[in-house]
């Protein structure tokens, strides 16, 4: 698998867009996409004096990945692919997912910054951007899969026990057995509540993106916190 294709599965893209060019600058630890759709006349080449717009995405593999395309190519999307972000915008789509749903896990600026290796500038452009955004939003939407999810807010002193002790709920995924083993290794060792508080929205999110394997799991949970056990 050719290095563009690979770096277009791992970015989502999707046609009539296409991965035309990848730039790696060990030295800083970025990765730079220059995208193009197949309908441009200069796909598969790079025009450094073609006016460009450029975002930063999630990293990739450690990297801090910037995406590069000229919008005056674009087709009219009713709203931007989730690779690219909205005109003026300094961040993509993609990255405004995963700062919104850090914030409603419970972290703090400060706290998704380090995660997400993103200055606090950029942090606060991207709530502010989602906030002033009318119903139907990647807010709104982030809002209500949360809401749904049945899963503890990451302030419920449940997931602290969970961290601490086996003896909260049985757990039969194997990924999770294997997370939860480092995870508490590691929370044993932590005294400030902040960096506890990274670890547990680890956990919480892990129980978010698996949720439909893990309803025996969180039916625990949730039964152990209307006993009063997590508390």
């Amino acid at each position: 698998m050719k290095e563009s294709e690979l770096c277009r599965h791992l970015l989502g893209v999707e046609a009539p867009w296409d991965v035309c060019r990848i730039r790696v600058d060990t030295y800083a630890k970025e990765l730079h996409a220059y995208l193009s759709t197949t309908k441009s006349g200069w796909f598969g080449r790079y025009l450094p004096d073609k006016p460009r717009a450029r975002w930063r995405h999630t990293n990739v593999g450690g990297y801090r990945t910037y995406i590069h395309a000229d919008l005056s190519e674009a087709p009219a999307y009713p709203a931007p692919p989730a690779f690219i972000g909205a005109p003026g915008n300094d961040f993509t789509q993609g990255l405004a997912h995963n700062v919104i749903r850090c914030l409603q896990a419970g972290l703090r600026y400060r706290e998704v910054c380090e995660l997400l290796e993103i200055d606090i500038h950029l942090a606060w452009q991207i709530k502010h951007a989602i906030s002033g955004i009318e119903s139907g939003s990647t807010a709104m939407v982030l809002d209500e899969t949360v809401a749904q999810s049945g899963i503890p807010p990451s302030h419920h002193p449940i997931w602290t026990r969970l961290l601490e002790s086996g003896d909260v709920c049985q757990i039969r995924l194997l990924s999770l057995k294997l997370l939860l083993s480092r995870a508490r290794q590691d929370f044993s060792r932590l005294s400030d509540d902040e960096v506890k508080a990274i670890k547990i929205n680890e956990i919480r999110r892990f129980f978010i993106k698996h949720e439909k394997q893990l309803t025996s799991e969180i039916a625990q949970l949730n039964a152990a916190c209307q006993q009063g056990d997590g508390r």
